[in-house]
């Protein structure tokens, strides 16, 4: 189904973010915890480690925020084996599991949580639970920079279709995170186009079932435009 930018325009906008990033190391665990200003609580904690960490470690930790309604995320930096039984208990203390990510592709990962609520287009912490595969629990994310809309959404559109196959699943679920350089609002008639071919990349090769957009403004970007898909296949 195309998205019609009339749609996109009535969505709330929220102009002032709401977010602060607050970093902790942890012996080899990185945690980052987006924390909601407005409520006083965190609505992200990711855990970045490697394949070497003790899972214990890893469970004790996340235990630590079971009494928050956070999601909480975990991030490898390698692969691990879906029949190692440590990874089977890994996953299970996470909302969310993503491996094999570079530290660039964990920010691009923060960036994107972090624009689900700051920005003009904005959603809510718990649509994040929607990504949450059935089969593996396993979700992926790509970006690219440029200098227009169009730009970046070409690039990310090459990407997805080296990424999709016919094989991946029946059903994907896809989060749009767009950052701006720039104040300026965006033309949502571009945004609407955006999502429209992207959609179209994906669904001609499996179903989307959910799909969500946001969209902020980072000054720290090289380019006028990121554009952050994270998705799972379901």
């Amino acid at each position: 189904m195309s998205i019609e930018y009339e749609e996109i325009d009535s969505i709330y906008l929220r102009n002032e973010p709401i977010y602060e990033i607050i970093r902790k190391c942890n012996d080899d665990i990185l945690i980052v915890e987006i924390f909601s200003k407005e409520y006083e609580s965190n609505d992200f904690v990711l855990f970045y480690f490697s394949d070497s960490v003790k899972s214990e470690k890893i469970i004790q930790l996340t235990n630590e925020y079971a009494q928050q309604n956070a999601v909480v995320i975990g991030v490898c930096k390698k692969s691990i084996s879906i029949i190692d039984k440590k990874f089977v208990e890994l996953k299970n203390q996470f909302d969310l599991v993503f491996e094999n990510l570079t530290e660039t592709q964990f920010e691009d990962l923060v960036e994107a949580c972090y624009g689900t609520k700051s920005g003009e287009i904005h959603g809510e912490p718990s649509d994040w639970i929607l990504l949450k595969s059935k089969n593996d629990n396993l979700c992926y994310v790509i970006s690219a920079e440029g200098d227009s809309i169009n730009d970046v959404t070409e690039l990310i559109s090459e990407k997805l279709k080296q990424k999709f196959t016919k094989d991946n699943a029946k059903k994907t679920n896809l989060i749009w995170s767009l950052e701006k350089q720039d104040a300026d609002s965006l033309i949502m008639s571009d945004v609407a186009t955006s999502i429209n071919k992207i959609s179209e990349v994906i669904e001609a090769r499996t179903e989307i079932e959910v799909k969500l957009w946001y969209n902020f403004q980072n000054k720290d970007i090289l380019k006028k435009y990121k554009l952050v898909c994270v998705f799972s296949f379901i």
